[in-house]
């Protein structure tokens, strides 16, 4: 008999708690009374797509005959300081500036030694997505202490 290896376990809990996510997104509006798309739309796809994604992940998990791979804790490790250290900032430092920090450390520990690519990439991203949520959906991200235009 096989043992349930970490993969297993850790999707699952990402999955439980994009279950969690997602039912609470559904409690908001899909859309709002001007026609436009409401603050329950983006998270209801991602976190649909992200329960999806953690289920097939489980089942190739499942399926494969050789053991996980050791070794990965200090990278989960990493990612979990990170995200609370993005959760800790994202109201004070602003939307931007915690985006680009988070992206910066993470991917100093995944892409080592592609100083220019991960500089390039913590930067560009979070700017984009921060220009598609602020100005193009009016999401209202927080600013910190970049002047508001």
């Amino acid at each position: 008999m096989r043992t349930l290896d970490g993969r297993v376990v850790w999707l699952a809990a990402i999955a439980t708690v994009a279950a969690g996510y997602t039912w609470m997104a559904f409690g908001m509006e899909w859309e709002t009374e001007a026609g436009r798309i409401g603050p329950g739309f983006f998270p209801r796809i991602i976190g649909g797509l992200t329960v999806v994604l953690c289920l097939v992940a489980i089942a190739r998990c499942l399926r494969e005959r050789r053991p996980a791979e050791a070794g990965h804790g200090r990278l989960v490790a990493y990612a979990a300081v990170g995200m609370l250290g993005y959760l800790l900032a994202f109201e004070y430092a602003g939307a931007a500036i915690a985006s680009v920090a988070f992206m910066l450390f993470l991917l100093s520990a995944t892409n080592r030694g592609r100083t220019v690519a991960n500089v390039t990439l913590a930067v560009l991203l979070p700017a984009a997505l921060y220009l598609l949520f602020e100005y193009g959906l009016g999401a209202g991200l927080p600013p910190g202490p970049l002047p508001v235009v």
